[in-house]
């Protein structure tokens, strides 16, 4: 649990402690949560539940009466819309029970990146039962309408044709569904390190790992997860607004969707609210349009103590916007935060600050990131967020952090290691020593002092990262095997060979066990060896493991890889050490052909490569082939 970015509400009931009976009533077989003709109270409980808002669902009873209109809705119209905010806040405090384990007595309210933790915990069946009972109810109401304001609804063909057909959200076809993959390529046998690009995670995000990715790439915060906490509904302003209780509780829906890995169905549901969100209001107080958002300019729109009026227009799409960039649809994704950036009152806000924040992440993932605007959205996030929060809160941290990496990526690495610390610092005061937060920028702060040749620093880092991680995520994660790879090339680098090896398995190990047998991680690790038994000049050995470290990549990256070349070149090279020449001049070949379609024929990478089947070709003795090819490298 995080506690630093937990959402709560208040509550001075205790709690049920029955965690063997998730049904306290069961229904007549007869009856229908929609049957407003005779009493049938139920209850969807979860154990840790707040007694409150299991009792509302309870409290619903036979509406009697001779259905007259009320503001455009009948009794029994009002009754079901009363039914579906009582359903809904019943789904949204047990997914919070789930989410923050079990304490649902604090009041306080949670950042605008609310802990990115929770959009990875799997909710209670009983919130799904209760949501989708809640649009059945709310489908009642629609039938009833339908009859009630024919002049409205009737000629329709769908409850919801009072509504604008879904916006689209704008195509971008420079921004393909590539995502970048944080490998350690090494582009000769005795380099070290050529990447200039890491996450806010050591976790790899490289699009063939697709059933890893989404659980482990929300364990960190990258301020993307706004707006992903339950909604709950004040019923006495909620039902009189239909589309705020649909919209609400399809928002909700597709937040348990996302939980639960199913991004598709999350999406679906986040465009029904969408669509209800942007209504007209032809038919009265029951399409009465959803807010843009209910926070003022200095408030978190992520508030709980706003987020009790239902679904905003704002979060709608800042939801939309999550899903696309989980899904690395990064154009759509774009298209969705920048629309919020539209439709805000206010510029110099905390939701323009979300926005701005999430923008800078989708061009720094970009498969052609774009780090000036990256920076530029980054830096307008941190200064509206200095100027209303002060510099000490988590969202602040969290921005430092992101900028932290573009200037990684950029090779500044002595301006990214300034604000790694001030993003630490925050960060270690707000959320202690053993917050996953935490170890994200403690992991940056480190390769970044690794990047700068300051060993001993990033060691101790590095460390700090092992002992947070294994504590929160368990000795064989994923996390853990990248991190060991980290520390065993600083054993490498300072001639502890032996040791490096031995750090080097245990990575590799867990890397197989985490991952499976073909995963890029394993495919770097095994690189990694390589180059270790290379150096030692065990040329077998080292032949053996690039050999693997192949297999794995042609398995799993796509053919034209960089590296896959980078491996090529460097079993060539052991072959040409080998005197084996016919081998070598093949890797070359192989490596040559993929640089030629994906660099151009002048690249100085092609040049390389050409160069090297030159002298392979001269040490063969065939000097007017070796003479070609020289000519060639000239052109």
């Amino acid at each position: 649990e995080n506690k630093a970015h937990r959402c709560h509400y208040s509550s001075q009931t205790s709690h049920l402690s029955q965690p063997n009976h998730t049904h306290l009533f069961a229904m007549n077989s007869s009856s229908s949560i929609l049957d407003f003709n005779a009493a049938a109270p139920m209850a969807i409980y979860a154990p840790g539940m707040n007694y409150d808002y299991a009792r509302d669902a309870m409290s619903v009873a036979a509406v009697a009466g001779n259905d007259q209109s009320t503001d455009g809705m009948t009794e029994s119209a009002h009754a079901r819309l009363a039914q579906a905010v009582r359903l809904n806040n019943v789904a949204a405090e047990a997914m919070r029970v789930e989410t923050d384990g079990g304490d649902s007595t604090s009041s306080s309210s949670s950042s605008s990146s609310s802990s990115s933790n929770n959009v990875s915990v799997p909710p209670p069946a009983e919130a799904f039962r209760a949501l989708h009972r809640a649009l059945e109810s709310l489908d009642g109401i629609s039938s009833m309408m339908a009859i009630a304001a024919p002049t409205a609804i009737a000629s329709a063909s769908s409850p919801m044709a009072c509504y604008p057909a879904l916006p689209k959200l704008a195509q971008h076809d420079d921004m393909n569904n590539e995502f970048f993959m944080d490998i350690d390529a090494v582009m000769t046998v005795n380099d070290m390190d050529t990447t200039n690009k890491h996450t806010d995670k050591p976790t790899i995000r490289d699009g063939s790992d697709k059933d890893n990715k989404d659980k482990d790439g929300d364990s960190y915060d990258e301020g993307m997860t706004t707006h992903s906490y339950p909604l709950r509904l004040k019923t006495a302003e909620a039902v009189s607004s239909f589309s705020v209780v649909r919209s609400t509780v399809l928002c909700n829906l597709g937040l348990a969707h996302v939980r639960s890995g199913d991004d598709a169905s999350a999406a679906d549901c986040f465009y029904r609210a969408l669509e209800t969100a942007t209504g007209s209001s032809t038919t009265g107080s029951t399409c009465t349009p959803v807010a843009t958002t209910h926070a003022e300019p200095d408030q978190d729109s992520s508030n709980s103590d706003l987020t009790g009026a239902g679904a905003t227009i704002v979060g709608i799409y800042h939801n939309l916007g999550h899903i696309q960039y989980r899904a690395e649809r990064f154009g759509d994704a774009l298209a969705a935060y920048t629309e919020i950036l539209r439709m805000l009152p206010y510029d110099f806000s905390l939701d323009a600050a979300a926005a701005h924040n999430c923008i800078g992440v989708l061009h720094f993932h970009m498969a052609k990131p774009d780090t000036d605007a990256a920076l530029a959205h980054y830096s307008r996030s941190l200064d509206i967020r200095r100027s209303i929060l002060g510099d000490q809160h988590q969202d602040v941290a969290t921005t430092l952090n992101n900028i932290g990496r573009v200037h990684y990526m950029t090779s500044d690495y002595e301006a990214a290691l300034g604000v790694y610390r001030r993003a630490l610092a925050v960060r270690r005061t707000l959320l202690g020593e053993t917050d996953l937060d935490v170890a994200a920028t403690v992991y940056n702060a480190g390769q970044t002092l690794h990047q700068l040749g300051r060993l001993e620093e990033a060691m101790e880092l590095y460390d700090d990262f092992l002992r947070i991680a294994r504590a929160c995520l368990g000795a064989d994660h994923r996390d853990i095997s990248v991190m060991l790879k980290c520390v065993a090339q600083i054993y490498h680098e300072k001639g502890q060979h032996d040791r490096a090896h031995q750090v080097y398995e245990e990575s590799l190990r867990i890397a197989r066990e985490a991952l499976g047998p073909n995963h890029a991680e394993v495919a770097s690790t095994l690189n990694k060896i390589g180059n270790l038994h290379y150096e030692r000049g065990d040329f077998d050995a080292a032949l053996d493991v690039y050999s693997k470290g192949l297999d794995v990549e042609r398995a799993v990256l796509e053919p034209d890889h960089p590296n896959i070349v980078v491996t090529l070149t460097n079993i060539g090279q052991i072959y040409q050490h080998r005197g084996d020449h016919q081998q070598a001049v093949r890797m070359y070949h192989d490596a040559l052909e993929i640089q030629r379609r994906t660099l151009g024929l002048e690249h100085s990478s092609v040049t390389a490569t050409l160069s090297s089947i030159g002298l392979v070709t001269y040490q063969m003795g065939n000097y007017a082939l070796a003479l070609d090819v020289y000519q060639e490298v000239l052109r």
